[in-house]
C-alpha cells in the first residue's frame, strides 16, 4: 500500500469510509474536505503517532 501522503484525499476519505462501515457498522462517510482539513492542521506533525495518542482522540 502506498504511503498515505501520495494518496489524494478522494483516496484516502473512501478507504476511511470502507473501514469505517466494515463488519456491519452504519457509520457516515468520511468526506475528502475532512481529510483536507487534517491533513492542513497536522502537516507539520514530522514523527508517527503513539498508541497512547491515538487512544487519546477516543476520550
Amino acid at each position: 500500500m502506498p504511503a498515505f501522503g501520495f494518496m489524494v484525499d478522494d483516496q484516502i476519505a473512501s478507504v476511511l469510509t470502507y473501514i469505517r462501515r466494515s463488519w456491519g457498522h452504519n457509520a457516515d462517510p468520511v468526506s475528502p474536505e475532512f481529510v483536507s482539513g487534517l491533513r492542513q492542521k497536522y502537516s507539520a506533525r514530522e514523527r508517527a503517532w503513539t498508541a497512547a495518542e491515538l487512544l487519546e482522540g477516543e476520550k
